[in-house]
């Protein structure tokens, strides 16, 4: 399996903040149409750890973030996030700092 590893200097390079909010607004719009399954967080040790996963359907992908939660260091929250899909073997590992951060407003 080919593992593909991007840096959040990489990320911020790669793509710029209209491109981001532009897949941000994607996936509430996927989201909203029933295209994402995408179950309850998973909070670990009183909110240290956080998983969050996602499938996409019509891409046939999932995600699964993780973060780490310590305000006795900085930056306090560090994670990745690692994306497969059924059609690759292989996986991409991102940093997930520079991602955006947002939720999707509750039915």
């Amino acid at each position: 399996m080919d593992v593909v590893t991007i840096t959040g200097d990489e990320v911020r390079a790669a793509v710029s903040m209209s491109d981001a909010i532009a897949a941000v607004r994607r996936g509430f719009l996927d989201l909203v149409a029933g295209q994402l399954e995408m179950p309850p967080r998973t909070v670990l040790r009183d909110g240290q750890f956080l998983l969050m996963s996602a499938a996409h359907r019509p891409t046939r992908s999932a995600i699964v973030k993780t973060l780490r939660v310590d305000f006795s260091h900085k930056p306090s929250i560090t994670g990745n996030v690692v994306w497969t899909n059924l059609g690759n073997e292989g996986a991409l590992v991102i940093d997930a700092g520079p991602l955006p951060r947002c939720e999707p407003v509750p039915r």
